[in-house]
């Protein structure tokens, strides 16, 4: 009896553990896919930076004050041409003053004194770039540059664009895994990105021809035909997505 009682103990656990125990898993595999969206823009900001430089063999304090009278033209003029109520600003950003000096014969000898002040634009008004840049030469500005082209917005464009890449993503990985027999069953991983690729800027064409005279000889000979032409071109706007789902 009492080995009779003991093989149906045994019996009953061993069915409860026959009934406990899932079937074996079907393995889950991934299907990974990439999709893009893409949209052509044309940029709505601006910045450039406007440079002034002087210089003087004699007085670092005198190359100061030449600085800070043609800086205070050139901020004061840009000022009144940007249109602060659209979000427009300008600002310095970078000033500079110090001896230089060359090396003849492996000494270092004194050169000057330089002073650089530094102002960066941020404005709206695309087609007047050229005529903001113009105006700065004329004051005494020596050199521009950084002119970068922006989009104002360009995070929200860039979640629209995520937005369809995604959906595209999806529906290949469907259409793979319906290809395959397998169904998708949920998202292993998602990798975003969004950048601009600006297109066909025009900088200015005469900067640099200028650059070889001074600031008053330049101006002297620029005619209204000469002024300075920027233009933003064209931008596109890329989303790329690259997923993997699960699959069964």
């Amino acid at each position: 009896m009492k080995k009779k009682s003991l093989l149906a103990i045994f019996l009953l656990l061993l069915l409860a553990v026959c009934v406990s125990t899932p079937a074996e898993a079907k393995p889950q595999g991934a299907i990974f896919v990439e999709a893009t969206s893409n949209l052509d823009l044309q940029p709505d900001v601006v910045e450039f930076n406007v440079i002034v430089t002087t210089k003087d063999k004699t007085s670092l304090e005198h190359a100061s004050i030449s600085n800070k009278e043609i800086s205070s033209k050139v901020f004061h003029a840009l000022d009144t041409m940007i249109d602060k109520n659209n979000g427009d600003y300008i600002k310095t950003i970078d000033y500079s003053a110090r001896p230089t000096y060359y090396y003849s014969n492996g000494k270092q000898i004194f050169d000057r004194f330089e002073v650089t002040n530094t102002i960066t634009v941020h404005t709206k008004k695309i087609t007047e770039v050229g005529t903001f840049i113009d105006k700065s030469l004329s004051l005494g500005a020596t050199n521009i540059g950084n002119i970068d082209f922006k989009l104002e917005d360009q995070n929200t464009y860039c979640n629209e664009l995520l937005g369809i890449a995604t959906r595209k993503a999806k529906a290949k990985a469907e259409t793979v895994a319906q290809a395959s027999g397998q169904k998708i069953t949920g998202i292993k991983e998602l990798r975003t990105s969004c950048h601009v690729n600006s297109m066909n800027h025009n900088y200015p064409r005469y900067m640099n021809a200028k650059m070889t005279m001074s600031a008053g000889a330049a101006y002297d000979l620029a005619t209204e035909d000469a002024a300075t032409v920027v233009s933003g071109g064209a931008m596109k706007l890329y989303a790329t997505v690259d997923a993997e789902f699960y699959a069964k």
